[in-house]
């Protein structure tokens, strides 16, 4: 059943809406559940590795003395950060320790 618009003569979507209404009033609870899911989901995926050389190169705004040891994307980041090297350049040796280290460490995830 439509509702006419006298001035118009058009049929007003008066039903639909009802229907419509209805609809998302008993789908809610579905729907916020499945937005539940897609957040812890896409929360997982921000922590999880990318790539094969996560965690092997150090990160350029972490380490950089011109950067003051900051990195915008914290413990996200696909980077190696070195709290003791914060703000400077990580030592050879000590970066080819922590390389060889995380390639171990995260070579199950990786694959």
């Amino acid at each position: 059943m439509v509702a006419l618009n006298e001035k118009h003569g058009r049929a007003k979507p008066l039903v639909f809406g009802l229907e419509l209404l209805t609809f998302y009033k008993e789908q809610a609870s579905v729907f916020i559940e499945t937005e539940m899911k897609k957040k812890q989901l896409q929360m997982m995926l921000k922590v999880l590795p990318r790539n094969r050389n996560y965690r092997t190169v150090p990160c350029k705004g972490y380490h950089a003395p011109f950067k003051g040891g900051f990195c915008v994307k914290g413990d996200i980041c696909n980077f190696i950060h070195v709290e003791k090297y914060r703000g400077v350049d990580v030592p050879r040796e000590e970066l080819f320790r922590l390389r060889a280290e995380n390639v171990q460490k995260y070579q199950g995830l990786l694959q």
